[in-house]
């Protein structure tokens, strides 16, 4: 049974293989950039499918409270969430990719949205490319409408989100993966993610 604190607590997951200084660079973006991702307020779960170029090590060494699951081979990304999701501790589980860095207060504003309502399940924050650009955050509802216009309904989807507006908070069909931050009770409540889908987890 958690406690108080464990339910407003995160545990940040990553899945990683071979990713290199990337790895390195997410998890120092989440040790400097939020309070809610520092190392006593969080728990830190990296999910290893078979890394073989130090990647994991590296990390560990300057980053020595992570909780490293390891996989004797690429389980995909599914596969690999879900042993994430498992073994969290806390009830927020943020999803973090390895190319993806969080901004200064990210997560506690991902985290103060998620908890304004004991219905919201899932939060997902608006993606930047590096160089400020607007990245492609939300997606349609996959039907077989949406589908047969598929490329019609994606330009009009990204063309509302370009006039989100800083710091309100939007109801969306679908949120790309990169990053998104779930109660755990809900991910279990609705079932976790499909493992029939392999989902390419990134490689250089």
């Amino acid at each position: 049974m958690q406690n108080n604190n464990e339910l407003n607590k995160v545990t940040v997951v990553i899945v990683a293989r071979n990713s290199g200084d990337v790895l390195f660079e997410c998890l120092q973006a989440i040790n400097e950039n939020d309070v809610a991702t520092k190392p006593q307020n969080s728990q830190w779960i990296i999910v290893d499918n078979a890394s073989t170029d130090g990647s994991i090590e590296h990390a560990c060494e300057k980053f020595p409270w992570i909780e490293v699951i390891k996989n004797t081979e690429n389980m995909g990304f599914a596969f690999a969430a879900n042993q994430g999701a498992r073994f969290a501790k806390n009830e927020l589980i943020l999803f973090l990719n390895t190319d993806a860095q969080i901004m200064t207060g990210a997560i506690s504003a991902l985290r103060e949205a998620l908890l304004v309502s004991d219905k919201n399940a899932v939060a997902g924050p608006r993606l930047m490319r590096p160089n400020g650009t607007i990245q492609k955050s939300v997606y349609p509802e996959p039907t077989v409408f949406t589908e047969l216009l598929k490329p019609i309904v994606k330009l009009y989807v990204s063309f509302k989100e370009i006039f989100y507006k800083q710091g309100k908070v939007y109801r969306v069909s679908s949120l790309r993966g990169a990053c998104f931050l779930a109660k755990k009770t809900s991910l279990f409540i609705v079932g976790l993610l499909d493992e029939r889908f392999f989902f390419l987890v990134w490689s250089r």
